[in-house]
């Protein structure tokens, strides 16, 4: 019987087996196989060097993207507000467009080192560059101006300086798709169906660790202790960045190991065109699942609240700060009630960090409490103390879905809070409750994603072919997450531009932006009762693949010892 060619290029599971075990070598209780690939546990040493790589991207996301050194680099090199935000609103830019091009791109790439690693490593080394560049963009115009003969002085050097910021802006923000995409469908390729949940339950862990040290790290008078790295702090935490960005990635590589299997398909003559490329991507998208739709939908509608709160919270935490310290003072200096501001974003900062520590802390215990997606539990292979007391935490009715319908109720919970609590302190606490709904969300939509890309890549018992592409799917979900973005920013420039315009004066704009938001997570909430738990069988779900590809005696050998479930390393 023939072998699905898109079953071996989608299929996460056979990303070890030789072509001779493909064909029929039937080895399954034979402890040296590499076959054994198909059902053995990955240790968690793996996971965590797997996916440490989404660690490193997260410490530029928030060197880059959050609110502090780097806009205040970016002002002081002459940028307006308007100029930043369109500098910032890059990001989402690209991540509605771009990720999805890189992600049908890497789907189809025919490289020998992998489908995902190319894109991870070039993508790298120009996040790297841009970065590095952005922070001595002044000595970069200057060595430009030197090259070329320009006037170093004036207006010329103060436009040329602005121009290349928000050019590198634009570069750093299209270089973090294929990264971004990519190790996160490295995850998918690399783990078995049901390790997706802890895979991505790691991911969490390490993104929750990265925002810790980085908004920790800005604190910190980095140039007092790191006097090699450039005298402000934007170098210090850029150079930290990129070195963090590039060592974690290369572990992250190091360790899949990825193999093309693409390679092992024949080229089709019409295999480069648009047309047929078009025509894949169309036919791949009804193929998605019901499921999957469905997560997209309800991602628009909670990253409609998420938006406004991380770009907006530090801004209303400075403004609430500041009105209270005018109103006990209002006679003060135009000099204290600046350094009042300066002690606004350091407020800002404490509550982007305490909600990083209290993400942390969520993201260690909801895994243990949460339910396996696996119909069978191989933790109980693993006769450990600390195992068995793990399991003996979890809660029988607490599955992923439900524990993600809770994290909207909770998030729109405290947005509404902000109606009761008027304090900046109170304020403090209310959205450092928020770091448990963030540690939920970075981590149960994609378990969900990546437990039905692993389950729906195989043909099915009625020879329909279900075959879907991690990077494609991915990139979609990015689109999702993206184009809310976009929608915020458009819609709160709206609303400020209005209420400048009848001549409104109010200071309470901002929170009201935040409520809206907490509307929309409501909406999210009751979208999500609306999706299924994932259940995977183990049994059949090797024996479809081996089915899928055309081998029934080695699925029929499965059944009769399914479970090694040695780690590997």
């Amino acid at each position: 019987m023939a072998i699905n060619d898109s079953a071996i290029e989608a299929a996460p599971l056979f990303s070890m087996c030789s072509e001779e075990d493909r064909n029929g070598m039937s080895r399954v209780h034979d402890d040296n196989s590499d076959c054994l690939m198909l059902n053995r546990t990955k240790s968690t040493r793996f996971l965590i060097f797997l996916t440490i790589g989404i660690g490193g991207l997260q410490v530029v996301f928030a060197v880059i993207f959050s609110h502090g050194p780097c806009q205040t680099h970016l002002r002081s090199l002459g940028l307006s507000k308007s100029l930043i935000s369109i500098a910032l609103a890059a990001l989402p830019l690209s991540g509605t467009f771009l990720q999805l091009f890189f992600g049908i791109w890497s789907d189809h790439c025919r490289l020998s080192w992998g489908k995902r690693t190319p894109f991870i490593i070039f993508g790298t080394a120009a996040i790297i560059v841009s970065l590095l560049g952005l922070a001595w963009t002044e000595s970069l115009v200057r060595l430009l101006s030197n090259l070329f003969g320009g006037s170093v002085h004036g207006d010329t050097n103060h436009s040329a300086t602005v121009a290349v910021s928000v050019a590198l802006m634009f570069c750093l923000s299209f270089a973090i798709q294929p990264v971004q995409g990519g190790i996160r469908a490295l995850i998918v390729d690399n783990c078995p169906a049901h390790q997706q949940q802890e895979a991505n339950a790691w991911a969490s862990r390490i993104i929750s660790i990265a925002n810790v040290l980085t908004y920790l790290s800005a604190f910190l008078n980095l140039p007092q202790y790191l006097l090699y790295f450039g005298g402000t702090q934007f170098k210090n935490l850029s150079v930290l960045a990129s070195f963090c960005l590039a060592i974690t990635l290369a572990i992250s590589c190091i360790c899949a190991n990825e193999k093309n299997r693409r390679l092992e398909i024949p080229i089709r003559l019409d295999e480069d065109s648009i047309s047929k490329k078009l025509g894949d991507f169309c036919r791949e998208i009804k193929r998605i699942s019901t499921q999957v739709k469905a997560i997209y939908l309800i991602q628009f509608f909670a990253w409609i609240g998420w938006c406004p709160y991380l770009f907006y919270v530090t801004t209303y935490l400075s403004e609430m700060y500041v009105t209270d310290t005018s109103v006990r003072n209002p006679s003060e200096p135009d000099d204290k009630q600046d350094a009042a501001w300066e002690d606004a974003t350091r407020i800002g900062s404490l509550a982007l960090l305490s909600s990083a520590t209290i993400s942390l802390l969520a993201a260690m215990l909801l895994p243990a409490l949460v339910q396996p997606s696996s119909a069978y539990d191989f933790s109980r292979k693993r006769h450990t103390a600390l195992s068995r007391r793990l399991n003996s935490m979890k809660v029988p009715w607490l599955t992923p879905r439900r524990l993600w319908i809770i994290s909207h109720f909770l998030f729109a919970l405290c947005m509404f809070g902000t109606f009761f609590v008027s304090s900046v302190s109170g304020t403090i606490v209310l959205f450092s409750i928020v770091g448990i709904s963030w540690a939920i969300t970075t981590w149960v939509p994609y378990t969900l994603l990546s437990i039905e890309i692993s389950q729906c890549h195989l043909p099915g018992h009625t020879g329909e072919n279900r075959t879907i592409h991690a990077g494609t799917v991915l990139s979609l979900h990015n689109v999702a997450i993206s184009l809310p973005q976009i929608l915020v920013t458009l819609g709160s420039g709206f609303f400020w531009k209005l209420q400048e315009t009848i001549g409104s004066h109010s200071d309470d704009s901002t929170v009201w932006i935040l409520r809206a938001g907490g509307i929309a997570a409501l909406l999210a909430m009751y979208l999500g009762r609306k999706l299924q738990d994932p259940r995977i069988d183990i049994e059949h779900t090797w024996k479809d693949e081996i089915l899928g590809m055309g081998n029934i005696d080695f699925a029929e050998g499965l059944l009769h010892n399914p479970y090694h479930t040695t780690p590997i390393e």
